[in-house]
C-alpha cells in the first residue's frame, strides 16, 4: 500500500501541477474559470459517486473495513485521468487561434 501511494501522490501532485501551470493565456478568464470549476465539479462528484458506489457494495459486506482506502486509491486515480483529460481538452478548446 506504501509503494502504491508513493506512486500515485507524486503523479496527482505531477498531473495537478501541469494542470494548474498550463492555464491558457490571452483568453477570456471567466470562460477559463468556468471550465475549472466545472472540471473541481466532476473530480468532487466522481470521486464521492465512487466512495458512494464502494460503500453501498463493499462496505456491508466482510471487507468493510476495505472500502475507504478503496476509495482514496479510486479518488487518486479519477482525479489523475480527469486532471489529465481537462488539461488537454482545455488547451484545445482555449487555443490562441480558436476564434481565428
Amino acid at each position: 500500500m506504501i509503494l502504491v501511494s508513493a506512486i500515485l501522490l507524486p503523479v496527482l501532485a505531477m498531473s495537478f501541477w501541469l494542470y494548474v501551470r498550463a492555464r491558457p493565456q490571452g483568453q477570456p478568464p471567466e470562460a477559463v474559470r468556468r471550465f475549472d470549476a466545472a472540471t473541481l465539479g466532476l473530480v468532487v462528484a466522481t470521486s464521492v459517486g465512487m466512495a458512494l458506489y464502494l460503500w453501498l457494495t463493499i462496505g456491508q459486506g466482510v471487507d468493510r473495513a476495505w472500502w475507504p482506502v478503496l476509495a482514496v486509491f479510486v479518488g487518486i486515480v479519477a482525479t489523475i485521468v480527469i486532471l489529465v483529460v481537462a488539461g488537454l481538452i482545455r488547451a484545445r478548446r482555449f487555443r490562441g487561434d480558436a476564434g481565428q
